[in-house]
């Protein structure tokens, strides 16, 4: 029972440790990659921010804003809000209700009649009247009217929604500095076309972002907002993240991401593969805020949401709030974790520890704070304390069996060895004496031997999970730089479509400029046609003031007709030189720009090149990521099969550990059953014979082609008490120091029939 003890509470601290250092290892992985993911966003909309289309789309967006209602022909838009009411309380109005179980009429009323002429206007060509349904208004790329804005809108969304698609954001939007005004969004929720500085949502977390962002002076600035329920997004889960947008040193907008809640869910819940990641049938990562609530999924709901709500209602949990979590099929931002670990980890602690979770169920928890800027998070990783220690019961177990099954065999031996040496007992308890004490010898030697065993066994087992736990990060790491490197090749892909676009404008501009510079060409000889002929009208004038002259007082009138033609023909002849001359100006402009586009086309040429070549160096450095990811899965596997075949042998080293033990505890047992055994003996064939003080040696002589025979040594200071049987006679003698070798069969005689219960 001791050693069954001591058993169990060294495997507890060893597989304690070892639950404890997996859990973290998943904690630790999970928090890389949410922190890396969100630092990689940042970067996204930062980038996005500055890039040349992006300032373009804000810059001509706000200024065709502005001119929807005057380029259709709209004086009054008081017949386009009974269609844009429509879509709210029906298309929208039934999605919202399904979701929340409440009504929206007066309250989408309320929100149409504070919007201005021109965002009606784009509300009723954009969403009331596109006819995807709801969810895919964003597959329209222009609307049926006759804008500027609708012209901008077929240039820019198709990029856009492309890039939206590619990182899997919820919406992207661009806000007017200025105004507030959304000018620009992919998916044309109710908030497309209100403003986020006096409008129906400047109160929420979007608008909240947008004035920080508005508010900022550095083209570097990003400022990201926690999850809130968002009423377009009917009530749902919204977080977002703004930058500002500069145009030459001015501020002119900002750009806007709604959060991908999916993205989160699907790296928290590892896809919903909880076991193959390490985490058994109780164990789950999640996120809580700073108002200790969830912001991803409980696996609990996923797997088994029948039971999840019966759990909610057996904890008191307000039957609205169990509604809403079967309506949004969702436990973002409605289950409350208030925690011994969540409080710990949002006051800026990390640790494992054994606590009772949001299920008051007791759980090994790894906690620790994630390091995101703006948003205080904590990261837990839990498993339930009896799935962890449930190896620990089943050794218990086995150690229990073992241990009554050796009891029950050692009583058995000891029976029939008491039986079978009734006759011989006189002689023959000294020998077994001095057997007994080599079995424990022997059994002291094992039981050593099988504890260096089992500590070895399970200081590799350790070291073991160790490597394990380290390979599945590593594992984890190749795949994000295989996933890091996918990006960057689409990144790549973007750059050379927007490079070859530019070398295509930069073409059109140079064919421009010389057709310029031929229509130069072509009015420069018309202008030297109009020199000559004013030449000609001046000689002409000339020659008829002569004329005029030789007529005498007749042709004075004429003469002065003439002096008029003449000065005309000059006023021509100047006016002809002055336009020659700003020409050939114009030719020497249009030479030099037809110079300068011919080296920005050389120039972007050479960036489409070189970009093409970016290209393929990402695309084998993603093939690459990819290999590496995939060998560190093979070798994880394999030390993980490892790893299995570790703890079998540890298991099977702690129970010959404990077989070992047991055994020497029953041979000093027998010995001292056989000491008492030997003072019984001698009593009963002497009154008055004295407790023995002689020391019994065995040694085994081998003698070739024979049998071992064994020789006990009898030693005795004082008196030695012998007995020999020879032929049945008895003999007595009394000696001092003396030592006789016997043979065993000549004590006692081995017949078979002593030994049949062996």
């Amino acid at each position: 029972a001791i050693m069954a003890l001591i058993s169990e509470e060294s495997t507890r601290a060893v597989l304690t440790e070892q639950t404890f250092n997996k859990m973290t290892s998943v904690r630790e992985i999970k928090a890389e990659q949410i922190e890396d993911y969100f630092s990689t966003i940042r970067k996204q909309v930062k980038t996005m921010s500055s890039d040349v289309l992006i300032v373009e789309a804000m810059q001509n967006f706000s200024e065709a804003f502005k001119n929807v209602r005057a380029e259709n022909g709209i004086e009054t838009v008081d017949h386009l809000k009974p269609s844009i009411l429509s879509y709210y309380t029906s298309e929208f109005g039934a999605e919202f209700n399904t979701q929340t179980g409440k009504n929206v009429s007066e309250t989408v009323e309320s929100i149409l009649n504070s919007l201005d002429g021109d965002s009606i206007a784009l509300q009723y060509f954009y969403i009331s009247q596109n006819k995807n349904p709801l969810g895919s208004k964003h597959e329209l790329d222009r609307a049926q009217d006759v804008s500027w804005y609708s012209k901008l809108h077929s240039k820019y969304h198709p990029s856009i929604r492309h890039f939206l698609e590619e990182f899997g954001f919820y919406d992207i939007f661009l806000v007017d500095s200025e105004t507030g005004d959304i000018v620009y969004s992919v998916f044309k929720e109710l908030d497309f076309t209100t403003s986020l500085i006096d409008g129906p949502y400047a109160d929420t977390n979007f608008g909240r972002a947008f004035r920080e962002a508005n508010s900022a002076n550095d083209v570097n600035f990003v400022k990201l907002v926690d999850f809130e329920p968002y009423f377009p997004s009917y009530n749902s889960p919204a977080s977002f993240i703004a930058s500002p947008i500069f145009a030459n040193g001015k501020k002119i907008g900002v750009l806007m991401f709604q959060m991908p809640i999916d993205t989160i869910n699907s790296v928290m819940t590892s896809h919903n593969h909880w076991k193959e990641i390490g985490l058994g049938e109780s164990g789950e990562s999640y996120i809580v805020g700073s108002d200790y609530k969830l912001r991803n999924q409980s696996r609990f709901l996923i797997e088994d949401p029948d039971g999840y709500f019966s759990m909610l209602s057996d904890l008191g949990v307000a039957a609205e709030t169990i509604d809403k979590i079967k309506r949004k099929n969702s436990t973002i931002l409605l289950q409350d974790v208030k925690t011994t670990g969540t409080e710990a980890a949002l006051s800026g602690k990390s640790s494992v520890e054994v606590f009772k979770d949001y299920r008051d169920v007791p759980v090994v928890s790894a906690y620790k704070p994630l390091a995101i800027e703006d948003v205080n998070w904590a990261l837990m990783a839990e498993i339930d304390e009896k799935e962890a220690f449930r190896p620990l019961e089943k050794l218990i177990w086995s150690i229990l069996f073992w241990l009554a099954a050796g009891i029950a065999v050692i009583s058995l031996v000891s029976w029939r060895v008491a039986r079978s040496i009734a006759k011989p007992l006189t002689s023959f308890t000294e020998e077994l004496f001095g057997t007994s004490q080599q079995v424990g010898s022997a059994a002291d030697q094992v039981s050593g031997s099988s504890q260096n065993l089992a500590q070895g066994a399970t200081e590799q087992a350790s070291s073991l999970e160790e490597t394990a736990a380290s390979l599945e990060e590593v594992a984890s790491m190749a795949k994000h730089n295989a996933d890091n490197a996918q990006q960057a090749n689409n990144l790549t892909n973007s750059v050379h479509e927007l490079s070859q676009r530019g070398v295509d404008s930069m073409r059109d501009m140079s064919q421009a400029i010389d057709a310029i510079k031929i229509a130069a060409d072509e009015t420069s000889e018309i202008i030297k046609t109009i020199d000559d002929i004013a030449f000609q009208t001046n000689l002409l004038a000339l020659n008829a003031a002569v004329e005029a002259a030789r007529a005498g007082d007749a042709g004075k009138g004429f003469a002065v007709v003439a002096e008029e033609v003449r000065k005309l023909a000059q006023r021509s002849a100047a006016a002809a030189k002055d336009t020659s001359e700003k020409i050939r100006r114009s030719k020497e402009l249009a030479d030099n720009g037809v110079k300068v586009s011919s080296e920005v086309a050389s120039a972007l040429e050479e960036i489409n090149s070189n970009s093409i070549k970016a290209a393929d160096l990402v695309r084998e450095i993603s093939a690459a990521s990819g290999e590496q990811s995939t060998g560190v899965e093979q070798v994880n596997r394999a030390v993980a099969e490892l790893d299995k075949v570790t703890q079998n042998n540890a298991a099977s080293a702690e129970e010959s550990a404990a077989a070992g033990e047991e055994l020497l505890a029953q041979s000093k047992v027998l010995e001292g059953v056989v000491s008492e055994l030997r003072e019984l003996v001698h009593g009963s064939g002497n009154k008055n014979f004295s407790k023995p003080t002689k020391k019994i040696k065995s040694s085994t002589k081998h003698t070739a082609g024979k049998k071992p025979n064994t020789v006990i040594h009898l030693t005795d200071d004082e008196d030695l008490h012998q007995r020999d049987y020879v032929n049945g006679a008895h003999k007595s003698s009394k000696r001092k120091s003396s030592i006789i070798s016997l043979e065993p069969s000549e004590i006692i005689p081995l017949d078979s029939d002593d030994f049949q219960g062996f």
